[in-house]
């Protein structure tokens, strides 16, 4: 079980240090884990130079599935021990947070007026305590098992009247949309990874 802690820590951190940092443990035994695990396995889970490993295909699906697989075991111990299940802690954007979700939780408070909503909209919470999480995925990503789909988010482009009466419009190079989902999902939740 050390060995799948640390190597879950190692993948969703990215680096070794981070990871033994997290478990308060030395780089050299987060390293030691993982080695043991790929032995045990059979598989590479890291590549590249000792200092700067990178994770394989394969140690992206399997930290991937593992860090489901903790926050899953996490989830039932909370629900099992927790004793206050009126405080529900909801996760995510601050953007999605002001504009789409405050205005509704008046509606919600009324509807369920046991719970009282906590919001976090940043990593102040520890994965552990997030009841509801609200995130953008990639339109590639497969939804986890326990994900519903809230809305599909569309995007456009505004236009100048000025410049669409001048006929200008179709002269606007087009413009690419790309996000860098690994940053996004670093900065949404911080150094504890996917919650």
């Amino acid at each position: 079980m050390a060995a799948l802690r640390a190597f879950e820590a190692a993948a969703r951190h990215g680096r070794l240090t981070a990871a033994a940092e997290e478990l308060s443990v030395t780089h050299g035994a987060i390293s030691r884990h993982v080695s043991q695990l790929e032995m045990l396995i059979g598989t590479e889970l890291f590549e590249g130079p000792r200092n700067r490993p990178k994770l394989t295909a394969e140690g992206r699906v399997f930290g991937f599935a593992l860090t489901a697989a903790f926050d899953q075991m996490e989830d039932a111990l909370r629900i099992v021990g927790r004793g206050d299940d009126s405080i529900l802690d909801v996760a995510c954007l601050s953007t999605f947070a002001m504009r789409w979700l405050i205005p509704r939780l008046h509606d919600f408070t009324a509807k369920y007026p046991r719970y009282d909503v906590r919001l976090a909209t940043d990593d102040r919470l520890p994965r552990t305590q997030i009841d509801v999480q609200i995130l953008v995925l990639a339109p590639n990503i497969a939804l986890p098992e326990n994900c519903s789909p809230l809305f599909q988010e569309q995007l456009g482009l505004i236009i100048a009247p000025k410049l669409r009466m001048i006929g200008q419009a179709a002269s606007i190079p087009t413009v690419q949309c790309c996000l860098d989902w690994r940053r996004e999902r670093a900065r949404m939740y911080g150094k504890s990874g996917l919650g």
